[in-house]
């Protein structure tokens, strides 16, 4: 098995995290946590998780190094999900 990018697709066996984008958010706790889950999948073979980014709003957040994550759903908009 390959390490692939990007969240798996989620599958009625998986758990799904969303993970809350704020302007001027920290990187290492949102990069941490998501290189955690995507581990997992890999040592297991199979999507055990899977995540999305969100905000108020689709679209570019700067985090507070001023890189930016794009999210990729809106809160109303959001898929359902396990956690945020």
């Amino acid at each position: 098995m390959t390490l692939g990018f990007g969240a798996p697709a989620a599958t009625k066996d998986t758990e799904s995290f969303g993970f809350l984008l704020c302007p001027g958010h920290p990187m290492l706790p949102v990069s941490a946590a998501i290189d955690v889950l995507a581990l997992a999948n890999y040592v297991s073979g199979k999507p055990l998780y899977s995540w999305h980014s969100l905000s108020a709003e689709v679209g570019p957040v700067a985090s507070m190094n001023g890189w930016r994550l794009m999210a990729d759903f809106a809160l109303e908009t959001a898929p359902r999900l396990s956690s945020v």
